[in-house]
């Protein structure tokens, strides 16, 4: 997997923007191995595609469980909370939205920053 320093992070390439479609999001699993890092960090991340793709957490805000895509929205089976296709919240006990990663694309890869620069 491809990585980076830059604009104070680390950045990983985790797609094609091609290869995303406008369908529903895709779960991708970023396992960046850096130097330094005495153990891989696998992070898994949901992918709304288009023209500016949008890249959100997948570990509910409430208490970390892992969401997942349900036909129309993002579900916690933990304790059921429930976000849009944005990662708004749409049912609780989650009071905060699914946390936005910053991403940008280039030469037709999409790049996330999965970190601030140690």
């Amino acid at each position: 997997m491809n990585w980076q320093v830059r604009d104070g992070g680390v950045w990983v390439q985790a797609a094609q923007v091609s290869d995303l479609t406008s369908g529903p999001p895709v779960k991708l699993l970023l396992s960046p191995s850096m130097p330094g890092w005495k153990q891989r960090h696998d992070i898994e991340v949901f992918v709304i595609g288009g023209a500016n793709p949008l890249v959100l957490s997948s570990e509910c805000p409430h208490q970390g469980c892992p969401v997942d895509w349900k036909v129309e929205r993002f579900g916690c089976p933990c304790h059921g909370s429930e976000f849009d296709a944005e990662g708004r919240v749409l049912n609780g006990p989650a009071s905060k939205p699914l946390s936005r990663l910053q991403s940008s694309t280039e030469d037709g890869a999409l790049w996330i920053r999965i970190r601030d620069q140690a």
